[in-house]
């Protein structure tokens, strides 16, 4: 459908061409009032009308004479007729291009950059204000419109163009492959339906050799109820094709053991060591590195001892014991572990322990932003670094070319980057989806966010951008992900 729009084209050009008769000041405006001023001012509107109307008379007559190939003078690129003087007297650009001394006698003019079906549209605009544009022609009309300098186009083409480029990105999808990995298992976790309540939901694995799938159908991770893991909020550690469940809980029972499964092993489901050891926790986080998993949160839950998200430990799976480091500087709820080389990187927001029941600072207590620490595990002091600009807890965190990625939390859609060897937080692109205890992984260079919705997301680093990937079939948190 055609839109039409008041022309604005060089519109000084046109008054020069077109003298409007002066505006009358009435009486009434001198601030004193005759009987007749109103039948004059009158007249004065009429005689614009009538001028209005002369020029668009004379702009349809010139069309007609350019449908009917009357009068035309000029041709623009292959087939498009027209009338030099109207162009000229419409657009500024035609002007200078027609009386330009080596063109003055040129009939022809060519616009390599123009298509004749764009030009078409540009020529029957300045004759008749209407815009033919849709989203099929708006990139083509645009690069015509930009050479001609025809504003009103330019503008209206370019918000044809965003329009499609937002809609692209809100459709664009990309599927979880690798080619260096098989599978991604999302392990535990708590889920909620609408008629189950809160479920322990099965393991989930996707296949990541996009040769083997069917393309023709929607992809859906394979349901795994025989090696589904029932506890949410663990620690969870990978050594070879041996997995590592550690601590959390099952509904309200804190568990104080540690499981494990051959992941590798089709027959394989999780089975529970002997050892028993003193987690109490809701909630762990861990890094490993060598042959050692490092915890945070162990005795979480000894609300009343104030230092109680201090609690720093090292776990050796070869031994099964577990061993006091140093404490953190501060309490820090829902900590996020990063191990790069022997050093452990880890934010949180700090807990407020003047009140009874400790929790995590509100606002007007505490600074924006979450605080950020890092330890040498071979050493023993914890070093303060830069606070994230946002709040992070519930957040997720992983590394990269030697930068962290910090994702999600407080402010559920921010993200950040931590440059180690420049020590200081930069901006990244924001998630499209809200990100409470989701995780991450890296898979061939890119960042896949994984829960804690159904709705997982992609970031591709090269770009700066989020794109959405696949779905999980359950919405849960306190879970963990792996690959083999």
């Amino acid at each position: 459908m055609a839109t039409i729009l008041q022309s604005t084209i060089n519109n000084d050009y046109n008054n020069s061409c077109y003298k409007y008769p002066p505006r009358l000041q009435t009486s009434k405006q001198k601030g004193w009032f005759k009987m007749g001023d109103e039948t004059k001012s009158k007249k004065s509107y009429d005689n614009i009308v009538k001028y209005n109307s002369r020029l668009n008379n004379w702009s349809l007559i010139m069309n007609r004479f350019r449908k009917s190939d009357v009068f035309t003078d000029v041709t623009l690129c292959n087939t498009i007729r027209a009338h030099k003087c109207f162009l000229a007297a419409k657009s500024k650009y035609f002007e200078k291009l027609f009386t330009n001394e080596s063109n003055k006698n040129k009939d022809k003019f060519d616009f390599p950059n123009i298509s004749d079906d764009a030009m078409n549209i540009v020529v029957d605009f300045i004759y008749t204000n209407e815009i033919n544009v849709d989203k099929n022609n708006a990139e083509e009309v645009l690069i015509a419109a930009g050479e001609i300098q025809i504003e009103e186009l330019i503008s209206y083409c370019q918000d044809i163009c965003n329009k499609q480029i937002d809609k692209s990105k809100r459709l664009r999808s990309e599927n979880i492959v690798s080619k260096n990995y098989k599978e991604l298992y999302l392990f535990g976790g708590l889920s909620w339906s609408r008629k189950e309540g809160y479920i322990t939901p099965p393991t989930e694995i996707y296949n990541l050799n996009e040769s083997s799938r069917q393309n023709k159908e929607q992809y859906l991770t394979t349901i795994d109820n025989k090696r589904t893991l029932n506890r949410f909020g663990n620690a969870l550690a990978k050594f070879g094709n041996t997995v590592y469940a550690i601590g959390g809980q099952n509904h309200d029972e804190i568990l104080n053991t540690i499981e494990s499964i051959e992941i590798n092993s089709l027959t394989s489901f999780w089975k529970k060591s002997t050892a028993n050891f003193c987690f109490n926790s809701k909630y762990l986080e861990s890094v490993t590195i060598d042959d050692k998993v490092y915890l945070f949160g162990v005795n979480s839950n000894e609300y009343r001892n104030k230092n109680f998200h201090k609690m720093f430990y090292c776990l050796d799976l070869n031994s099964l014991t577990m061993n006091p480091l140093s404490s953190l500087p501060i309490n820090l709820y829902t900590p996020l572990p990063v191990a790069v080389d022997k050093t452990i990187y880890v934010v949180g927001d700090d807990i407020d322990n003047s009140v009874q029941t400790s929790w995590i600072r509100k606002k007007s207590f505490c600074e924006e932003g979450s605080k950020f620490f890092r330890i040498d595990t071979r050493l023993k002091d914890w070093e303060s670094l830069p606070s994230t600009e946002y709040r992070k807890f519930e957040g997720c965190m992983i590394l990269f070319n030697n930068t962290l990625y910090c994702v999600g939390g407080g402010y559920p859609h921010t993200c950040e980057i931590f440059d180690i060897r420049g020590n200081r937080w930069k901006e990244m692109a924001n998630s499209t989806s809200a990100s409470y205890y989701s995780k991450l992984i890296l898979l061939d260079g890119k960042i896949h966010k994984i829960g804690h919705s159904c709705f997982n997301e992609m970031y591709e680093p090269t770009i700066d951008e989020w794109i959405k990937t696949e779905k999980i079939r359950y919405p849960r948190f306190g879970f963990n992900i792996t690959t083999i």
